[in-house]
């Protein structure tokens, strides 16, 4: 008697599963392990037609039967680690993933599997690495392209980012998520328009795709087109009312009225018990925005500080790590001659100036590039993160920088800068959190104008903490305390970089502009050394992509008593407050 079904029993098996008749594999395939008990064949079909039909622990069974039955057979550890993934033993599924590439390690499906559970517990950097040997196996992997684009935009690598999704596109033109992958690398990357075109062809392979209509409607509000994005929005919803990140969107540029429907429709979605978390966490802003429209001002912070918890639980953020890194800053640049100045300021591109607009979040760097990319000479590049990524490139871990690393921070930083296509010789890097690097702009890139922008201490960390931020590298904006402490981190740091460099810091009040905006606007524009041009007052008429939380507000006119709003929260941000009373 045969130990296995014959190729006739086996294909029938496979025809049945191709169909989708998944309880007739079941039937016929346990009728067959009853014959032949030692067939792992059987267990690969049954256990992958349970998986299908949603029975998790059933295929568990089934793969593990198959494992113990032969440890040596690489497909079983790997269909194994794909039913520990599926019911979230993301580390099980890795020791199996781990298992089948030890027995095979030119495994293609194996390497993209092991990618996939590394990048659900967040270990990017190693996922990426898995997709990218993936691909070195089977180069015409869409789904390992796909993925890797993925893990790359995670890490802020936009530019390989969009080579994979390019890359991806190419094997498949006609998939629309390859498109909308697209999209999305785009906008990172500052290129709205060609984000728009790539949404736009996502839609029309397939018009029903909500997550191609949310981020269109994001690149138009970028753009300041606030009608359009909103009718996008909407078509979202419309076609999945549980796309929460959708109202938590909306809810930037729409200002809610008692009786909107739309409120109880994100009330009653949060109240859905299979509502996931994540989405528990957008939808909490949104109605954190509703309530503040609404100046139901404690059920507004209730909701803001909902949202809030649940984005540090994702975080898992570690702020002792915050402390550790600004004291490594100031320790590396206590003494300058463990600094060698570099010879060859800004030789990567003597085309262009860099203008670094650095200090807190919420803070008003978003209106202060507003107000030079409107100048004639100044292109506004937004929030570039090539500086930081270039200073991580030199393995750079405290106490000491030497030429070498000064200059090739310069060469990297000024390369992007020529990437950029850019005319105006002044280009304008509005990430607030280059306020971190002084000492290396100072050292790296002594040409480069740096612009410090003040506010109010208790108004920058309230409109912290109520915003959402899409960057993952903003952890401490989701806690009270440690908002206030990174704020109190950020002014010790100032007050260094300011006794080091005080003559090459230009300080500018977020208030005083408000109050006193010709003024205050000739000075900054004197500062970086070009003429007054009138079109800087009108700075919301300029027609250019901004893609932070204050895209709204620098479309709009200045205006004044913004830094009191928080006063409206004051009895419920105590805590907040008083750390800051603190100070340095």
């Amino acid at each position: 008697m045969s130990a296995s079904p014959s190729q006739q029993q086996i294909n029938t098996l496979v025809s049945l599963y191709n169909r989708g008749e998944l309880a007739a594999v079941i039937d016929r395939a346990n009728a067959l392990v009853e014959q032949f008990p030692a067939a792992i064949i059987l267990y690969n079909i049954l256990g992958a037609a349970y998986s299908n039909g949603g029975r998790k622990e059933d295929a568990l069974m089934c793969f593990s039967k198959a494992v113990e039955i032969n440890p040596g057979y690489p497909d079983a550890h790997n269909n194994l680690g794909a039913t520990l993934r599926n019911l979230g033993r993301q580390k099980e599924a890795i020791d199996s993933y781990k298992r089948a590439l030890n027995l095979k390690p030119n495994y293609a499906e194996a390497h993209y599997n092991l990618g996939n559970a590394l990048n659900d517990l967040g270990r990017r950097e190693e996922a990426a690495a898995s997709f990218s040997r993936a691909l070195e196996l089977k180069p015409d992997y869409f789904d390992a392209h796909n993925n890797l684009g993925l893990a790359l935009n995670s890490l802020d690598r936009h530019r390989e980012a969009l080579a994979s999704f390019s890359k991806a596109a190419e094997i498949d033109p006609n998939n629309p998520n390859a498109l909308n992958n697209l999209g999305v690398t785009f906008r990172a990357l500052g290129r709205q328009e060609e984000a728009i075109g790539q949404y736009g062809k996502a839609l029309k392979i397939k018009p029903d795709h909500d997550e191609a209509h949310y981020n269109l409607a994001n690149a138009l509000n970028d753009l300041g087109h606030q009608e359009r994005a909103l009718a996008s929005y909407a078509a979202a919803l419309q076609i999945n009312p549980k796309l929460a990140a959708a109202y938590r969107s909306m809810g930037s540029i729409k200002v809610y009225e008692a009786g909107d429907p739309q409120i109880s429709q994100i009330q009653k979605l949060l109240e859905e018990p299979n509502t996931s978390e994540n989405d528990k966490m957008h939808l909490n802003f949104a109605l954190g925005k509703v309530n503040e429209d609404l100046e139901n001002f404690e059920k507004a912070f209730e909701y803001y500080s909902g949202g809030n918890f649940l984005r540090k639980k994702a975080f898992g953020y570690d702020f002792p790590e915050e402390r550790k890194l600004f004291d490594t800053i100031t320790e590396t640049f206590e003494s300058e001659p463990s600094i060698s100045k570099s010879d060859n300021a800004c030789a990567g591109d003597n085309q262009h100036t860099p203008i670094f607009i650095v200090g807190m979040m919420r803070s008003g760097t978003s209106l202060v590039e507003q107000i030079l990319a409107s100048h004639s000479e100044v292109y506004g590049a937004g929030e570039q993160l090539a500086l930081g990524q270039s200073i991580q490139s030199i393995n750079w871990s405290g106490r000491s920088v030497d030429e070498r690393q000064l200059d090739a921070i310069n060469h990297s930083y000024m390369q992007h800068l020529s990437t950029l296509g850019v005319r105006e010789p002044f280009v304008a890097d509005k990430a607030p959190l280059n306020f971190r690097w002084i000492g290396f702009i100072r050292h790296a890139l002594p040409n480069a104008k740096i612009i410090h922008v003040k506010r109010d201490s208790v108004a920058t960390c309230w409109s912290i903490y109520k915003h959402y931020f899409s960057s993952m590298g903003n952890g401490y904006a989701y806690d009270m305390r440690d908002v206030a402490e990174y704020y109190n981190l950020y002014l010790r740091l100032m007050m260094f970089w300011r006794k080091k460099y005080q003559d090459a810091i230009y300080e500018i009040s977020y208030e005083q502009l408000t109050e006193d905006q010709e003024g205050e606007t000739r000075k900054l524009l004197a500062h970086i050394g070009v003429a007054w041009e009138r079109q800087t007052l009108d700075f919301h008429e300029t027609k250019r992509a901004v893609a932070t939380v204050s895209a709204a507000q620098v479309r709009k006119k200045m205006y004044k008593g913004s830094s009191e709003e928080w006063r409206k929260y004051e009895q419920f941000i105590q805590p907040m407050i008083s750390i800051l009373s603190q100070k340095a």
